[in-house]
């Protein structure tokens, strides 16, 4: 939107800070700024808080997570969180056997299983190790090195198998949402070093939020009554020596300091005076959008469990690779999901015969049972034609974009950085958008630019 399509002063509000995006890292710092005595506006493109948090209630104290779904116990925040709040999460349900399909063939395996002949599992521990046993060089002396070679390339060289090789790729673009051709070893040693480690990964999809994770935006908006404002997307930034003046189409908006939590893919939108440093701008603008199409089908009963299946089914090459029993371990409601993550969620866009909830549908009839029963309602999202999102889980740097600009996210004047995506800590996950919250609040304190009236204290 140009200088001219957008209000410049039509209706002007002051507050000690703006925070841009109600997604959880907004309304986390933005709650922490409120508990600390300075008023607060939160701006929300969209017509709901959460971001890429969307619940939707299918039964009473059950609802559909469209979006992030996932807590451990590894993170903190999330579980001091829910239990702090009595928000109900349950184990994501394991028991019986899970199914593996390798072209066509489908087998019944147990949890542990990796479908390769032992040569090719052994090796698919090793790259692993030696992803970890890098870590420390391709954060540092061999940043730069480890930066500019893509995953596909280091599988490819490290790989004494390549059946093994294929295996862990296919694995990490799932979780990754992108292929393993566009992201840098550098960035998922990165990720995986935020997250604690190799292990931490094999955790992190331990519990789900029983009545949906969107109880977590709630909460945290609580004490934010009248300070959100909805379906007012942000345009430009303006910069002075004493203040900043956020615009919208409509309003104008006053700070002493700006949190900016959206997507970096959205940041490059805004208009900002003065400008952001163009290394920064050509770094944001390569950023890679995490592909990702959740899809989920509702039943009267969970009945894989009755035929001693876990739910969860393991397909690398077909439209749907991760399928998982979303439903609560006692329930009259069955539930399962399905995470068409990278090249998965382009099949769905292109191949899927009717919605995706009806190919999911189908393909539950054709690989777990084909006596499977039709679902009473399907539900899918396509993260990536969310225009206030474009993409999931999270998005990442593109080749060679660590070592262009280390510091990223780093203060920009009087405008600080949220978001998943700038955490330091579980990265791309809730909790990481909860991490970088509190981060971006200290930045604002250290800065000394939060109040015109008080000095903000230590969250």
């Amino acid at each position: 939107m140009s200088n001219t399509e957008y209000a410049r002063g039509a209706s002007s509000t002051q507050s000690d800070v703006i925070v841009i995006g109600a997604g959880l890292s907004g309304l986390h710092a933005a709650s922490l700024l409120k508990t600390a005595g300075h008023s607060v506006r939160v701006l929300e493109a969209r017509d709901r808080i959460g971001g890429r948090v969307h619940s939707v209630p299918i039964a009473p104290g059950i609802a559909a997570d469209l979006g992030a779904q996932w807590i451990a116990d590894r993170q903190t925040r999330m579980m001091t969180l829910a239990r702090e709040h009595n928000i109900a999460f349950h184990p994501t349900y394991d028991r019986g056997a899970m199914l593996s399909v390798q072209g066509k063939q489908i087998k019944r395996v147990d949890h542990n299983h990796i479908p390769l002949g032992i040569v090719a599992k052994l090796d698919s521990y090793r790259i692993l190790s030696r992803l970890e046993q890098i870590s420390e060089e391709a954060m540092g002396a061999e940043a730069e090195k480890y930066d500019a070679l893509s995953l596909q390339h280091f599988l490819e060289d490290v790989a004494w198998r390549k059946r093994a090789g294929n295996f862990i790729g296919g694995q990490l673009a799932s979780s990754l949402c992108m292929a393993v051709d566009k992201v840098s070893v550098a960035e998922v040693v990165r990720q995986i070093a935020t997250m604690g480690g190799i292990d931490a990964v094999f955790e992190a999809d331990q519990y789900i939020v029983t009545g949906g994770s969107s109880q977590f935006a709630a909460v945290l908006s609580a004490g934010l009554d009248g300070d959100i404002v909805l379906n007012e997307p942000v345009y430009a930034i303006d910069q002075s020596a004493t203040e900043v003046t956020v615009h919208t189409k409509h309003n104008t908006y006053h700070a002493t300091s700006v949190i900016l939590a959206v997507p970096p893919q959205l940041i490059v939108a805004i208009d900002f005076k003065p400008a952001l440093p163009e290394a920064r701008l050509s770094v944001l603008n390569q950023f890679i959008q995490g592909k990702v199409i959740k899809t989920l089908a509702i039943y009267d009963t969970a009945w894989w469990r009755s035929k001693g299946l876990s739910g969860t089914v393991s397909d690398q090459s077909g439209m749907f690779p991760f399928v998982v029993d979303n439903g609560a371990s006692v329930t009259d409601v069955g539930m399962l999901a399905t995470l068409s993550t990278a090249d998965a969620r382009d099949r769905v866009v292109e191949q899927a015969t009717g919605s995706p909830g009806e190919a999911f549908a189908s393909y539950a009839q054709r690989v777990i049972d084909k006596e499977a029963p039709a679902p009473i309602e399907t539900l899918s999202l396509d993260w990536n034609a969310e225009p206030w999102s474009q993409g999931g889980y999270a998005s990442r740097r593109s080749l060679g974009g660590w070592t262009t600009v280390p510091d990223l996210f780093s203060p920009f004047g009087k405008v600080f950085f949220a978001g998943t995506e700038t955490a330091d800590e579980w990265r791309s996950y809730m909790e990481g958008a909860l991490q970088a919250a509190e981060r971006a609040v200290a930045e604002v304190n250290a800065a000394g630019v939060a109040s015109r009236t008080a000095v903000l204290q230590p969250a």
